[in-house]
């Protein structure tokens, strides 16, 4: 369902583009007005079919130039409406930046992609053959913590609990591990928690840290920020930061 609402929004970017490319009657202010009514219609017809509170896109072409278009709620229980500069929960992004920090510590020569998990941790399945790549590429066989449904009527029903990442990495390690997984694709969270604990070993800081200093600080990325928070208001989907703190 998702794959064929991502190819209807790609073929509706391409058509609206094309036109203007194409076209010699309209100018550039009449295809940039529709095209923000048709995502505007797109999107509103998204967050009633997912229930998403709201979402907003943005894009840019040297024909077109910038395009934006917010709808929605950052904030259902406080009505506070989805704006042009509302920051996100960065979520799975985090995966890239993981990636970025791990390659640049082989290149540092830290561990290689093939140095195995063992050398980190004790009583992991299979861990004197799943590597760094094999986590990179969520081909270790390790469960998805999300799979563990035990694990997640207790995380959901109890807000109060603070956990740490080895909670969910041992919420993962519970589901009995299928040697046939290793070396196939299966994309686990899993992978990536224990990746944060060998970088945060290795280097003596949080991933926070290693962020802000590798990624976020050189990119210029003023209003980014890896600061996780637990929350038991689940109608809120956005957590914005502006120097360490959350915005009120």
């Amino acid at each position: 369902m998702y794959y064929a609402r991502g190819f209807r929004f790609t073929l509706l970017l391409l058509i609206s583009v094309s036109c203007w490319s194409c076209s010699n009657r309209n100018t550039r202010e009449e295809v940039v007005s529709n095209f923000e009514s048709d995502i505007k219609a797109f999107m509103l017809e998204f967050i009633e079919e997912t229930n998403v509170p709201g979402m907003g896109f943005g894009f840019y072409s040297d024909s077109l130039g910038t395009v934006i278009s917010v709808v929605g709620k950052s904030d259902i229980e406080n009505n506070i409406p989805v704006e042009r500069n509302t920051l996100y929960p960065i979520q799975s992004t985090t995966k890239f930046f993981l990636a970025i920090v791990t390659l640049q510590l082989i290149e540092e020569k830290e561990f290689t992609l093939e140095s195995t998990v063992d050398q980190w941790f004790d009583g992991l399945p299979n861990s004197e053959n799943v590597s760094i790549r094999h986590l990179l590429q969520h081909t270790s066989g390790y469960n998805n913590y999300q799979d563990n449904s035990e694990f997640n009527d207790e995380y959901y029903s109890n807000t109060s609990k603070e956990y740490s990442r080895k909670d969910f990495i041992n919420a993962g390690l519970a589901i009995p591990y299928n040697l046939e997984d290793f070396g196939s694709h299966k994309y686990s969270n899993t992978n990536s928690l224990i990746l944060a604990e060998i970088i945060e070993t290795t280097t003596k800081h949080s991933i926070a840290q290693e962020f802000r200093q590798r990624i976020f600080e050189p990119a210029k990325m003023k209003d980014t920020y890896y600061m996780p928070e637990s929350s038991d208001d689940t109608k809120q989907i956005i957590k914005c930061y502006r120097d360490g703190l959350p915005i009120d």
